[in-house]
Formats: C-alpha cells, structure tokens, sequence
C-alpha cells in the first residue's frame, strides 16, 4: 500500500474517531482506529492505546508506511500477526517509536495499566467500552458487583470508581494482580475505600459457593471466553453451557438485579444467543423484567461481532 494512499485512510479514520464524544472531550485516549473493512482495509486492525498503535494483521501485509514513518501523535508502533488461534496469544513485536512496554491508558476518565509485552490482550478489551460506561453511570455506593471472567477487572474498576462494592473471579492469579494494579491507578475519592475482593477460582466453583453462603449481587457481569478449559480439565464452550451459567448467576442476582451476559462467539447467532440466555434465567426458576441488547461502540465500524444483553431479572420467583 502507498503511503500516499494509506495515510487518507487514516486521516479518515482518524476524523471519525474524533467525532466520538468521550474521545473528542479527551476523555478517552485508547480505541480502535482501523476497524478492517468497515474502514475499508479487509483484515487491518489498529488500537491505539495512548499514541502507541498496536497493528493487527489477518490475512493482510503489514502497512509499510508504518515503518518508514510515525504518523502524526503515533508514539510507537507494535504488530501483532493474526494467523491462527494460539498466534492471538502471542506478544505484539515491537516495530518502532517507544520501546516502553508497559504504559497507562485512559478510557472514560479512568486509568488502566497496558502492557505490549504481554500476549493475548494487553490489558483491556476495547469493544467493551460502552457497556463499561452503562455500568459506571448504572452503579452507585453500596452495590455489590459480580464480575465473573474478570481478566484485568476492568468491569471491576469503573464499578469501584462509582462507589459499589466489587467481586472479580479469575481462574488466572496473575490477572487479578493486573487488576489490582488498576485500581490502584484509580483512587477512590471517597473517604471511605470500598471493599474490593478477588478470587482466583473457577467461575462454576465460585457461584456455588456464592448460591450457598446467600450472597447476593446487584450486578453481575458475564463475559467468558468462547472455549475454555478449568484447572480440573472440565471444558466450557459458549454455545453449549452459556445457559447453565446464566442459571447460576440468576441464582446469586438480587430480586431486580441485572446481569451483563456478553459474548464475542461469532459463529453464534444474536437470536440464539438471547435464546441461551432466556433458557439460563427459566432454568434458574426466575422470570426477565426487562431484557435489552447493548450496541458496539462506534470505533468498531466492521463486523458486529461482540452480543451484549442487560437483563433485569424479575422481582418475583417463577411459579
């Protein structure tokens, strides 16, 4: 690809990402910028995290301009080849600019720890942005917040940041520490620090418990992996056990509580989708009050890839 040529897209990439109000007010300073083909460039990908770029590429060369020359407010690039699934793990290499692996980024006025040195994501999933937005503004002090597949507890932090009180369950220790590392970025203003705690268990394991001790939460989020392997070897997939999972999060949700239910499964169909999650919240004895699906953010201009649904579940028990 010419530079000539390459540097419009991105001067228009660029122009409509800055029409977006959390990143135009400056509020925001990680998302994505070239979004594949609803940008016009068939498996190009790039995030911008703070001015250093991570460039994904699938089944596409890396843009050559990119070595030559750092665009305008680019502190560093990172590329990251898209072959196959394990290559999704491995770390980005670095290409040019910066060589500074771990940085801080903002989204929404509040700070993440990224790391380019790490594989798989580099801290923060960026389609995830407006549904953390509705949970930030939809959370309020003395809330208990559930945040089942935590990662870097991302959900747990903007939960935290509005006063509630967070639960981030991990099977991976290291990500939790991550996570830790993220609320330290972002000090409560409150004289008093809400409690934040964090499990390193199986999210199955963990909601058992929770269902046997009485806990009960406000709001649970549920984001697992599309394929997923436990400590014990016990395999999840989301098509097949998606609804048992929404049934024992129904069971530990307050009378009124809403659970989150996201998945980035391509292959799975909205409907069948929603379709799991009614069959979760039926299997649980309970009733939706109210269900709704959340949109991706506008930085994401290509495949609607990610579902996301908020459902309210009903103050009265199924009869």
């Amino acid at each position: 690809m010419q530079q000539t040529a390459f540097e419009q897209i991105l001067v228009q990439a660029a122009r409509k990402r800055a029409a977006l109000p959390s990143i135009a007010s400056g509020d925001t300073n990680t998302y994505r910028l070239i979004d594949g083909e609803g940008d016009g460039v068939p498996g190009l990908f790039i995030d911008v995290f703070a001015g250093h770029w991570l460039v994904q590429t699938r089944d596409a060369p890396f843009p050559d301009p990119l070595r030559m020359r750092l665009p305008s407010g680019c502190r560093a690039v990172w590329w990251k080849e898209l072959t196959n699934e394990d290559s999704q793990r491995d770390a980005p290499k670095w290409i040019t600019g910066s060589t500074e692996s771990r940085i801080t980024a903002v989204e929404n006025r509040i700070s993440y720890s990224i790391d380019f040195a790490a594989g798989y994501s580099q801290g923060i999933f960026l389609d995830q942005r407006d549904n953390r937005a509705w949970l930030h503004q939809a959370c309020h002090a003395g809330h208990r917040v559930l945040n089942l597949f935590a990662y870097t507890c991302a959900f747990s932090v903007v939960a935290g940041c509005a006063g509630a009180v967070t639960a981030s369950v991990d099977l991976s220790r290291n990500y939790l520490d991550w996570g830790k590392r993220n609320f330290a970025l972002n000090p409560s203003t409150s004289d008093a620090e809400p409690e934040h705690q964090f499990f390193a268990w199986d999210t199955f394991d963990f909601l058992k418990m929770a269902m046997r001790k009485g806990e009960r939460y406000h709001f649970i989020v549920c984001d697992p992996p599309t394929f997923s392997r436990n400590k014990s070897g016990k395999v999840f997939r989301v098509e097949k056990d998606y609804h048992s999972l929404i049934a024992r999060c129904a069971e530990v949700a307050e009378p009124g509580g809403i659970i989150l239910c996201s998945t980035n499964h391509r292959a799975l169909p909205r409907h069948k989708f929603e379709d799991l999650v009614r069959s979760g919240v039926a299997e649980a004895g309970l009733c939706i009050h109210s269900l709704r699906f959340n949109s991706m953010p506008g930085d994401f201009t290509g495949e609607a890839y990610l579902k996301s649904i908020r459902v309210e579940i009903d103050r009265k028990p199924r009869i």
